[in-house]
């Protein structure tokens, strides 16, 4: 019996996190885009734009492999991968009353537990009327993060433009699995340990067993559905000057409003909530695509006789202590 030798690389702290989750959900941990590009656009060159990206980035050609004996996988890079595009012509009629999700990429969803087969990249191509085209991407959780996914349409473009203009990019991406080993000896290494114990430092997982009123006990597991609020331009406007008046960011005074709102529901002054951090605070690290992001919890103190604006202004230092720290941060150090 012959037994061939597989070559793998470490997952990233964020990765193994995520391959943890994974186990305990039945539904598919996904990430996906939707592009809509108005005017002419080369079909050929956007395709060979689609290949140079794959090519140059390894972690569009990664699979997730568990070997026998191991709790957890390894990233395998395959040396090429040819990109397949799905092809869909629809009328004018349709383009008013179908939208696109990412399951209809493949018609049907893809198992969670099935990695090495979902991870390769799934490309629609949906050609609409009056040049417009629909360009809907599908990746692993496991391969890229919301950021990534903007990088990865920078990317395209940038590809797309080297081919029209029959040119080749010079500059070489980051590769994901180069960035994976710093990032673990981040968590283990004896020369980080000051950032880990600042995280020690921290109290521990306080404020998390939040209870609402009303709130119902999960009697039967199911895919998590977010409800999503459009934001009008007015309102983001006003958001903005609210945050300049108090000199903080937009994203610090929406995280001090939602605290603000758990803690008069709840009645818990101690409130924590897990805040999307993007781990690309070093500049090589921008323009990556992979998994970076991960939730790190920021606590506060929703006194009620300290003013919003000071609330707020103490919820933005909280974010940018722990930004500067978010690489040493491990799930288990506090939960």
């Amino acid at each position: 019996m012959h037994n061939e030798a597989i070559e793998g690389y470490r997952l990233s702290p964020q990765q193994r996190y995520l391959w943890k989750l994974r186990q305990t959900v039945s539904y598919p941990f996904r990430a996906s885009l939707t592009l809509l590009v108005e005017g002419a656009i080369s079909e050929p060159a956007l395709r060979e734009a689609l290949q140079r990206v794959v090519d140059r980035n390894e972690i569009l050609r990664t699979s997730f492999e568990q070997l026998p004996g191991m709790s957890t996988a390894v990233q395998v890079i395959r040396e090429a991968a040819t990109i397949v595009i799905e092809e869909v012509n629809i009328g004018p009629e349709d383009q008013e009353q179908r939208s696109y999700r990412p399951e209809e990429l493949t018609g049907k969803r893809a198992d969670t537990r099935d990695e090495g087969a979902a991870a390769q990249m799934k490309v629609r191509l949906i050609r609409g009327p009056h040049e417009r085209v629909k360009i809907t991407i599908e990746l692993s959780a496991m391969q890229v993060d919301e950021q990534g996914l903007r990088n990865l349409v920078k990317e395209i473009a940038s590809c797309y433009a080297a081919v029209i203009n029959g040119e080749d990019l010079e500059d070489e991406p980051v590769q994901y699995a180069d960035i994976a080993e710093p990032l673990n000896e981040l968590l283990e290494s004896d020369d980080t340990k000051t950032g880990r114990e600042y995280w020690k430092s921290q109290g521990g997982a306080t404020g998390w067993d939040l209870r609402l009123p009303l709130e119902r006990e999960e009697t039967s597991k199911c895919e998590f559905s977010p409800m999503k609020e459009v934001v009008r331009f007015e309102q983001v406007k006003r958001l903005d000057a609210v945050a300049e008046k108090i000199g903080v960011s937009v994203e610090a005074l929406l995280l001090g409003a939602w605290q603000t709102l758990l803690s008069k529901l709840s009645g818990q002054e101690e409130i924590t909530v897990g805040a999307l951090f993007d781990g690309r605070s070093y500049k090589e690290l921008k323009d990556s695509i992979g998994l970076l992001a991960r939730f790190i919890p920021v606590n506060s103190q929703a006194d009620k006789d300290l003013k919003f604006s000071r609330f707020i202004s103490q919820v933005n230092g909280s974010v940018a202590s722990r930004s500067k720290f978010q690489g040493y941060y491990d799930w288990d150090l506090l939960l």
